[in-house]
């Protein structure tokens, strides 16, 4: 199981009723078709699949907990502050982790309000800031079940796949990179690639939003995979002939607006 955030996008959009097994069998059904396609006719645009990474293809909830986790072990070590407060977070699993540090300390009991709490947040959010954007942490994310298979599935017909991530590359891709192959999703120059933000000031979504206006004018995009609410409108904009599947997941609360047609999925699993 994993933590879903409320959002409020999740709460009133129209989904389709179609069951996750139904929707992934969909998609490769329409790859299968649009590469179909593209044989018969090489000058039309190239079939591509889109897939987010964070909280999509990959937990990241392990990352954050490890780092956190990093930090109570410093803090026993020194004795600096109450040892239960770090004893606490030791404590944590992966699936009681939300899309952030305060969300996982509300939900789970932490004493935040109390000023000794809170000192300790302050500080564990700044600890955690600094590494959750490194390279050395990422190969603590875990494929979403069924994730490399499904990736490689598509991949084997003969489409392109674009991961699209928020991530940055200064300081995120060379991770990046080594857990994707880790994990045996496709990495073939030319027919499955990484795009990832030149740097990290840049906001997600404008980033995703400015790098598919691009690709509109030389990709037959089949379906986008992500988790995060605002960059839906992006997609449909875009490609409002596309298949556009939300995994439900952690997510950012950022304000989002509603398109006519999503599925949901909660993992990539074919039964």
């Amino acid at each position: 199981m994993i933590w879903k955030t409320s959002h409020d996008w999740i709460e009133k959009t129209s989904f389709s009723d179609w069951e996750q097994t139904k929707i992934l069998l969909h998609v490769i059904d329409l790859v299968k078709k649009k590469n179909s396609t593209w044989l018969d006719e090489p000058s039309r645009p190239r079939p591509l699949v889109v897939f987010d990474l964070d909280s999509t293809l990959f937990e990241v909830a392990p990352r954050t907990l490890s780092i956190a986790k990093e930090y109570a072990r410093e803090q026993l070590l020194r004795a600096e502050k109450a040892p239960e407060l770090a004893e606490w977070w030791l404590a944590r699993k992966p699936r009681e982790v939300a899309y952030t540090l305060a969300e996982t300390a509300a939900a789970g009991g932490f004493p935040a309000d109390h000023p000794e709490g809170l000192s300790y947040m302050v500080e564990l959010e700044r600890y955690w800031r600094a590494r959750f954007f490194a390279d050395e942490y990422l190969m603590e994310d875990l494929p979403a079940p069924g994730a490399a298979a499904f990736v490689r599935s598509i991949a084997d017909l003969g489409v392109d796949i674009l991961y699209l991530t928020g991530r940055h590359a200064e300081s995120m891709s060379r991770g990046t990179l080594a857990a994707l192959e880790h994990w045996g999703f496709p990495l073939v120059p030319g027919k499955s690639e990484l795009a990832m933000k030149p740097k990290a000031s840049l906001d997600d979504a404008e980033f995703k939003g400015e790098l598919l206006g691009e690709i509109a004018a030389k990709a037959d995009v089949v379906a986008f995979f992500d988790n995060e609410p605002a960059n839906f409108s992006f997609f449909w904009e875009r490609f409002p002939g596309a298949e556009l599947i939300v995994r439900d997941a952690s997510c950012a609360g950022t304000q989002a607006l509603h398109v006519p047609l999503v599925h949901r999925i909660g993992d990539f699993i074919i039964n």
